[in-house]
This record gives structure tokens, C-alpha cells and sequence, in this order.
């Protein structure tokens, strides 16, 4: 018997600004942008993220005390991004956090058929003063909504501008490190690499208005979740393996497929593009560590021009993908944005990715891989990591996060126009490995709860 959709109600119980548990010295009042956070993104956004939990008894205080001890050390979080976005003023304001109550049960929520429709509901964004979000002024959102008879959903939206996923992943460890009394896990963040190695522009740019990753009627596009389990990314890997990458990744191998896919499935054929993001921390010299702070992210950028209609196979697509990938990793493509000259370098490669997007239009995918939010609070590791579902606006076209599940699979939530999606779903290659997301899948994990 098919399962029927469900609607949730959330109501809003409280809201406050939490502010840092020490104030911040008068002498790190401003911290300044890297090059990188002015300038290199392929778009202005707020990031979401919701981490589903099972947690019996969800202490609300000690999220938010653990949260206000947790803003000390991240304290430009707390801030406010300045008029010309070349810096965050440190003014101590505090992170607005919202308390909400869920009229359903946590186990029902990851059963409903229609799940990944419902994640919106619990990312801050429908609570918060448009206007307040609108301004690009606050790096950070949060929301904590309780299910009855327990569980809990964490959610959040970051200023694409003021950090990076490897920096929002370090926060989160953080903070549920202090909140599960772990205080020997926690590292505190370096702010001072990311100004030293990519020196700021003496001046901010213009910047476009943010744009907050909403829920919308009549958008054009629609989000949607496929699972991919261990199985099945092992199966892509060895079908992806060539003489030229004889150990495809996870990531090159998943991609390498959804890509090929998405190209059978485009409404207009022509030359398609994927951009992948790419942290550069561990390619530096010397390496830094996950714990430094802000923007390191560049992007390897993937072509394939020939007849679309004739699809490649996998492992051509997967070799497109790793010489991509394996040119941006390289220590001399990441030092050319160093130093005097980093600006320059940085204006060519925002160029080029605007130029690629535009030529290549619907072509254009962008990819980001997302590890590392399986954190603990100290009611166990989420259950469930959401993006985003349903309408959305044709600003966040062919964005495409590849999410690490808790149980070692990868979920890609794919943005895509609607016609385009559903020729993806009606593709009976593309299910042989790829499974909507919905009650019954995989990754709901509701033997446990």
C-alpha cells in the first residue's frame, strides 16, 4: 500500500540573538576577508544544512549555551558582514536562533514518501526577517526544531561568503564537542592563514545580493535527493576505471555517472560542463589543517564538447573528471593565487568560470562534496543529513551537494529544471543506481529510532 504524503506543522516557540560567552577583544573587532571570501565564489549564497537525531531527551539549553561558548572562538559567526562585504565587523551581535516544535514524530517524518519536500520546514529561513536576510549582513542562521515523542533537527544557513563547507564542518564539530562535553576534541579555528596566504583587496568589490536557497511556487526548478549506497558507489567505481584512472574516487565515480546521465536527460543537447569545488588547504605548502578558517575553495572545471546525443561512457567521463580535478589540486595552480599577484589570478579564474556557465547555459553543473557532518552532540550521530526539497528559484540551477551518509553511502541533491528532472527519474539506468530519497529509503535509518 503506497504511504500517504505528509504535512507538517512547525510553530516557532522562541527566538533570541545568542551572543558570545566572552566578549570579543577590541583588537580582532574586524576580521578581514581572505582574497578568496571577496571575490572567488561562483555565486552568493547561504548555504543550508539539517542534521536529523533520534536523541531521547534534546537538552534545548545546553545546544544554546554550548552554542554561545562555541561563538567565542568562531566569533566573526556573531558578527555582521560589512556594507562592502571586504569584511565581517565583529560586533558581538549574536547568531539568531530559533526554537521550533514539529506536530509529528521523528520516526514518522523520515517515513513520509514525500521527506525531502519537508526539509525547507526546518532550515531557518522561513523564520527569519526576509529583509534581516536579504542584506547579507548575518553569517549565521540556526534553528533547533523538536519532534514529539523526541528527536531533534538542527539547521542552519551559513553566508557562502564568510566560510567555506570544510569551515562550517569545523564549527559543527565544535560546537557539539563542547555540548557533549568533549572540550578535549575541540581546536580552535586560525583566522590568520587565509589573510596571509591570499592577501585582501585593498577595496571591496560591488557584490551582488545574497540569495537565500528557499522553497518557492512556480520556480522552474525543483530539488530532489538520490541515495547511492556502498554497494552501488563500489559498482560505479570498478565500471568507471580506465587505463588513464585505474582507482577512480568515490566522488569522481559518482559524479562521472550522474553527469552522464544528466546529459541524456537535458532538454536542449549542446556541450555540458561540470565545475567541481575543490579545497585547497591540504595542497598549500606547507598543508593546513581542517581548522583553518574561511574561504580555501577553487574549482576544477570538467568539458565534454563532443555529440551529446552520442553519450560518452562512464570512464572517459571519469577521466574528464580526475585530470580536472588532479590540474586544481596541483600546489602550482593553488600558489598562483598567492601573494601580490593573487588578485589578477583570481579576476582571470572568476572570469572563466562566468564565462563557462554562460556559454554552456543549462549545460553547466556544479558540484561540491560534503563530508564530515556525522557530529554528535551527545545524543549520537545524525540519522538523516538534509539539503533542501522541493520548488525552487532557477538561480540555483545544476547545483548539485554530494552528501557522506552516516552509513558510508552518498545522497546528491540535485537542483534541476523540472522537465529535466523528470526525464532523470523516468531513466531506468540512472534507478539501477541512483534511489529517490523517500520513507523507504536506505539511508532513513528508522530501525533505529
Amino acid at each position: 500500500m503506497e504511504k500517504m504524503e505528509m504535512e507538517i506543522e512547525l510553530e516557532i516557540i522562541s527566538s533570541e540573538e545568542i551572543k558570545p560567552s566572552k566578549p570579543t577583544p577590541r583588537h580582532l573587532k574586524t576580521h578581514k576577508l581572505s582574497l578568496l571570501n571577496q571575490f572567488f565564489s561562483v555565486c552568493e549564497y547561504r548555504t543550508p544544512s539539517v542534521l536529523f537525531y533520534a536523541g531521547g531527551s534534546v537538552s534545548v539549553t545546553r545546544l544554546r549555551d554550548s552554542l554561545s561558548k562555541t561563538l567565542s572562538l568562531f566569533y566573526p559567526l556573531a558578527g555582521r558582514l560589512a556594507a562592502d562585504a571586504s569584511a565581517i565587523n565583529c560586533t558581538d551581535e549574536g547568531a539568531p536562533f530559533f526554537v521550533a516544535r514539529a506536530n509529528c514524530s521523528l520516526a514518522a517524518f523520515l517515513g513520509a514518501p514525500n521527506r525531502v519536500e519537508l526539509v525547507p520546514l526546518f532550515i531557518p529561513n522561513h523564520a527569519v526577517d526576509l529583509n534581516q536576510i536579504l542584506s547579507g549582513l548575518v553569517p549565521l542562521i540556526l534553528q533547533v526544531s523538536v519532534f514529539d515523542c523526541g528527536g531533534v533537527a538542527i539547521g542552519c544557513q551559513v553566508l557562502h561568503k564568510a566560510l567555506d563547507g570544510t569551515s562550517r564542518t569545523h564549527f559543527f564539530k565544535t560546537w557539539a564537542a563542547i555540548a557533549a562535553g568533549r572540550g578535549g576534541d575541540v581546536v580552535a579555528p586560525d583566522f590568520r592563514a587565509a589573510i596571509s596566504l591570499f592577501l585582501p583587496a585593498q577595496y571591496g568589490q560591488e557584490q551582488p545580493p545574497v540569495q537565500v536557497l528557499r522553497p518557492m511556487e512556480g520556480g522552474g526548478c525543483v530539488a530532489k535527493a538520490f541515495g547511492f549506497s556502498p554497494a552501488s558507489i563500489a559498482a560505479l567505481q570498478a565500471k568507471g576505471r580506465s587505463e588513464r584512472v585505474p582507482h577512480p574516487t568515490r566522488v569522481e565515480s559518482v559524479s562521472g555517472f550522474i553527469w552522464k546521465h544528466l546529459m541524456a536527460a537535458a532538454v536542449i543537447a549542446g556541450p555540458s560542463v561540470v565545475i567541481h569545488s575543490v579545497d585547497m588547504r591540504p595542497r598549500v605548502r606547507p598543508p593546513l589543517p581542517p581548522s583553518t578558517y574561511g574561504k580555501f575553495t577553487t574549482h576544477a572545471i570538467a568539458g565534454y564538447t563532443s555529440p551529446v546525443r552520442a553519450l560518452p561512457d562512464l570512464p572517459h567521463l571519469v577521466a574528464i573528471l580526475h585530470q580536472a580535478i588532479s590540474e586544481a589540486k596541483n600546489p602550482q595552480a593553488v600558489s598562483k593565487f598567492q601573494g601580490l599577484s593573487g588578485q589578477e589570478a583570481v579576476r582571470q579564474h572568476k572570469q572563466k568560470l562566468q564565462k563557462v556557465k554562460e556559454e554552456n547555459n543549462a549545460g553547466a553543473y556544479t558540484f561540491t562534496s560534503w563530508n564530515g557532518l556525522d557530529v554528535d552532540f551527545g545524543f549520537g550521530m545524525p540519522l538523516w543529513i538534509g539539503f533542501t526539497g522541493g520548488p525552487t528559484s532557477r538561480w540555483f540551477q545544476n547545483l548539485i551537494p554530494l552528501i557522506e551518509t552516516p552509513s558510508h553511502g552518498i545522497e546528491a541533491w540535485l537542483i534541476l529544471d523540472e522537465q529535466e528532472m523528470a526525464n532523470l527519474e523516468s531513466n531506468p539506468e540512472f534507478l539501477a543506481f541512483a534511489s529517490p530519497c523517500s520513507g523507504s529509503s536506505i539511508f532513513a535509518a528508522q530501525s533505529s529510532l
